[in-house]
């Protein structure tokens, strides 16, 4: 990422040296094609604001693919504001408003922009800066639905759905008269955004608290915090949600508690003892459901005699991860992740080649998310979360993690991103409310679920303090099958974690059809119960996706599609995968599927997507995963494939 540091300093000094009346339109000017639109702070002379000073939109080579928002936010002598002192409040165009953007720390490390955050298909984000209760300019606008720019050789790192930006704001005393216009790009502005006149403070309360106890805490302290109404009282699932309506008390919005000013030493011990954190400054989320993206739709039959309904348009983009047993370069693998720039891509701990993961960052696809796997046995597993202490063994499991190889969960690559970005938890570690063995022992599997919810917590809360993320959950396919399944036996794992991570299996098909059994989609029902009571601000991931035959029958063994009894041709399983990625795409929230397993392991070689198939043919599975990058939706080796592949 060391492009921005130049480009800070030009924008710090085109600021300083142009004329005043000229500085919006030559920032603007760089990115008019983008329809990128700048709505300028409305402040009086002498008046400190948050001043836009330069906007960078991502060349090919820059952006290698990459769909993020990067911002620096800087003082009037052009140094970084440290933490704490300011943040980046964003959302998007539609924005419901019980969808929760939660503002931005500016805590990356010093050699890479203060923040980012990532940018979706079809989206169109505002960004600004919230900070000692200064008005910011406001970028909107931003979004990623933009025409193909090829790279030097011909590299397609900006295509549709894959374009970055790059915003510096710099804190600025008002020397002239509030700007009145709003300078945008030719294009057609959207309708305005809506906010909220008046701002909430929200506060997580986790365990068993007495409401009367909190609510006494804070009745001394109403006055000087300006509250205008006593709290009001939810439950959720095992927490208590407490909602303060306050006046606009911007200098600490979203401050941690124990930053706050005028709380008696007594109030601020018993409240840190029972506050996990100061969420955001939202409205009070209305008691509707959030709109979700609606799913593929079926093709539809017209009666005889009608013409067929126009089919819409097929999404454009690749959500199709790699699942990676060993790292090895077997069949061109290294080659493969360059080719496809997979979203995301999972390692095993054990088996993973460090070379790799630094190729990854330096130039196969460095805006991955890569997720590690640090192996456990089922025995293991079952021994943690029985054990008197899971909160320690999740807290133990993280530090087996941070010691690992000499430093390899903190190492960075040369882009300044770390080499792992988030670590599983377990995987297929406890039964859910959908299996057989829950419905024989309910009362000891429950326990397992709250241990587990216990675990994670820990577990991530380690993790954390070294600047590493981790990734819940990870169950077996169909173990976990409804909304309350999760709402009921991992409230605290909901509230803690940003990453949630889900197995999805089928056979012979991913979509449903006749004849079939899956389990794909099924994330789709229990994130619309779980956005509704925590927010949008969580992101999946497909930690296992395939074709497996004992997901239909559980007799015939775990074996995939190329297995000897059974085996698919290479376009019936491009035919689900293809169905998946368009299921996928459809939601701005899932960060994409781990194919399970493109670097296999021997013991099962039948998931395999590289070498060749059964017959001997040559396997043109990434060919077409690579080509959806470029909306062509695998067409660039289709024919190929069917000239090659058995029926």
């Amino acid at each position: 990422m060391a492009f921005h540091e130049i480009l800070r300093q030009q924008f710090l000094q085109k600021a300083a040296d142009i004329p005043a009346a000229n500085v919006l339109e030559q920032i603007m000017a760089p990115v008019s094609q983008y329809a990128v639109r700048m709505e300028p702070a409305h402040v009086l002379l002498g008046t400190a604001y948050w001043r836009l000073v330069g906007i960078h939109h991502l060349t090919p080579e820059e952006n290698r693919g990459g769909h993020q928002i990067y911002v620096d936010v800087v003082d009037e002598n052009g140094q970084r504001i440290p933490v704490g002192q300011a943040q980046v409040r964003w959302g998007w165009e539609g924005q419901q408003p019980n969808e929760v953007a939660p503002p931005r720390a500016l805590d990356k490390p010093l050699g890479e922009p203060a923040t980012n955050i990532d940018l979706y298909a079809n989206q169109h984000v505002w960004v600004e800066v919230d900070g000692a209760g200064f008005p910011s300019d406001r970028v909107s606008n931003l979004g990623t639905g933009h025409a193909d720019e090829p790279g030097p050789n011909g590299e397609l790192w900006n295509s549709w759905g894959h374009h970055s930006f790059y915003i510096v704001f710099q804190r600025h005393t008002s020397r002239q008269p509030a700007p009145n216009p709003i300078v945008e790009t030719p294009e057609p502005a959207p309708p305005p955004i809506v906010e909220p006149a008046e701002p909430k403070l929200e506060v997580i309360i986790f365990g068993p608290v007495s409401h009367q106890d909190i609510i006494n805490a804070f009745a001394q302290s109403a006055g000087q915090l300006g509250l205008a109404e006593p709290w009001a009282l939810l439950t959720r699932a095992g927490m208590d949600v407490k909602r303060l309506a306050a006046n606009r008390w911007a200098a600490y919005t979203g401050a941690p508690l124990h930053e706050l000013p005028n709380l008696a030493v007594a109030e601020k011990n018993l409240l840190m003892r029972q506050l996990a954190h100061v969420l955001v400054t939202m409205p009070v989320p209305p008691t509707s459901s959030p709109v979700d993206p609606p799913p593929v739709p079926a093709p539809v039959t017209p009666p005889d005699g009608e013409p067929a309904p126009t089919p819409p348009a097929p999404l454009r983009g690749n959500r199709l991860g790699f699942y990676l047993h060993l790292s090895t370069d077997q069949d061109g693998l290294w080659e493969a992740i360059r080719q496809v720039q997979p979203p995301v891509i999972l390692v095993h701990a054990d088996t993973l080649n460090r070379m790799l993961l630094r190729e990854i960052r330096a130039f196969r696809a460095p805006n991955a998310l890569v997720i590690g796997r640090l192996y456990k046995d089922n025995h293991t597993q079952r021994t943690m979360l029985t054990s008197n202490d899971p909160a320690g063994q999740g807290r133990a499991m993280a530090d087996e993690i941070l010691a690992l190889d000499f430093g390899l969960a903190t190492e960075r690559g040369t882009n300044g991103r770390l080499l792992i970005d988030a670590w599983m938890s377990l995987n297929e570690a406890v039964p859910g409310p959908a299996s057989h063995q829950f419905a024989e022992q309910p009362g000891e599997t429950t326990a397992m679920l709250h241990a587990y919810d216990l675990f994670q917590v820990a577990f991530r809360n380690r993790l954390q303090e070294a600047g590493v993320e981790a990734v819940a959950f990870n169950f077996g396919a169909g173990n976990f099958t409804r909304p309350e399944h999760y709402l009921e036996h991992f409230p605290h794992t909901l509230a803690s974690y940003t990453y949630l991570g889900f197995h999805e299996y089928g056979w012979p098909t991913l979509h449903p059809a006749a004849d079939s059994a899956t389990s794909a989609g099924l994330y789709r029902a229990c994130m619309a119960e779980i956005r509704t009571r925590f927010g949008p601000h969580h992101r999946i991931i497909i930690t296992e996706a395939g074709l497996a035959r004992m997901y239909q029958d559980g007799s015939v063994g775990d074996v995939g599609w190329l297995n000897d009894v059974q085996p698919l041709s290479q376009d019936q399983y491009w035919h689900s995968l293809e169905w998946y990625n368009q299921h996928l795409l459809a939601d701005d929230y899932a960060v994409g599927a781990c194919l399970y397993e493109v670097g296999h392991h021997g013991d099962w070689t039948t998931f395999r997507h590289l070498g060749t198939d059964n017959a001997g043919q040559p396997l043109r599975l990434m060919e077409r995963v690579a080509a959806l990058n470029s909306g062509d939706r695998g067409r660039r080796s289709a024919g190929r494939n069917r000239e090659r592949s058995r029926d």
